[in-house]
């Protein structure tokens, strides 16, 4: 999970993906891109729509993106609203009534997306 955080907060890796939509997107390099300033309140929505969501023009990047990444869970490991129990991660962010598709996580469910043999390790 730490590696999960260190990941999805790294401003530095968060840039060079932005930087990498612009030039997909025939778009100009921002030299003066600041993530930290652009993405203080909204991080998860910034990450899915203004990157994520700009990968269009690859959809197996734009696919690996989407599964590796998922706005529930990084704000609830960022901000330690998690419990760790019997067998996976119970996200305690979220509400029974937001209707929100993920509330938890299996660990074996977390060793294949996540893991020494997920999509980190094979598509990076």
């Amino acid at each position: 999970m730490h590696r999960y955080q260190l990941i999805w907060e790294n401003g530095y890796f968060l840039k060079t993906l932005k930087e990498i939509s612009h030039i997909l997107n025939g778009e100009n390099y921002d030299w003066e891109l600041d993530i930290d300033s652009k993405t203080r309140n909204t991080r998860s929505n910034y990450i899915k729509d203004a990157i994520i969501a700009k990968f269009s023009k690859v959809p197996n990047s734009q696919k690996l993106l989407n599964e590796a990444y998922n706005k529930n869970l990084r704000n609830a490991i960022t901000h330690t609203q998690y419990n760790l129990i019997q067998g996976g991660i119970v996200l305690t962010n979220l509400k029974g009534d937001n209707h929100q598709p993920f509330y938890g996580i299996a660990f074996e469910q977390w060793e294949e997306i996540y893991g020494s043999s997920g999509i980190w390790s094979d598509n990076l």
